[in-house]
């Protein structure tokens, strides 16, 4: 059996193409990817009617380093549908939304709240 000699140029060339090669791994092995949380999942949508006024009160709000930051509407009960107030949720939703980025908050730091037990719950989530 004839075994190829292997030059010292040889040898060299080799271990610097192996120290150079790029090594195949995972990036999540490397550094982990963490996605934080999206913070709208974190708002508490509250309706209340009145019955003296006959109107609404939608009331948005999340809990930010122990400070609630909220934002609340009024809508008269002619302009109330059932999916709620669209057309006020997204630029409260926005408000809040500039409030968290003007404060510095992180998703991190947010609190879920609980409705309270006379609140009527919303039938679909906040986007």
């Amino acid at each position: 059996m004839v075994t190829p000699e292997l030059s010292r140029c040889g040898f060299l060339g080799a271990g610097l193409a192996l120290v150079a090669s790029p090594a195949v791994v995972r990036a999540e092995s490397l550094m982990r990817i963490v996605v934080p949380p999206d913070w709208r999942s974190f708002v508490r949508e509250i309706r209340q009617y009145d019955v003296i006024d006959d109107e609404y009160f939608v009331r948005w709000d999340v809990l930010a380093r122990g400070q609630l930051l909220h934002v609340t509407a009024r809508a008269y009960a002619e302009s109330f549908v059932p999916e709620g107030l669209p057309h006020l949720r997204a630029p409260a939703i926005e408000c809040l939304g500039n409030e968290l980025a003007m404060r510095n908050v992180s998703p991190y730091e947010l609190r879920h709240l609980e409705p309270p037990a006379n609140a009527v719950r919303p039938k679909r989530g906040i986007r």
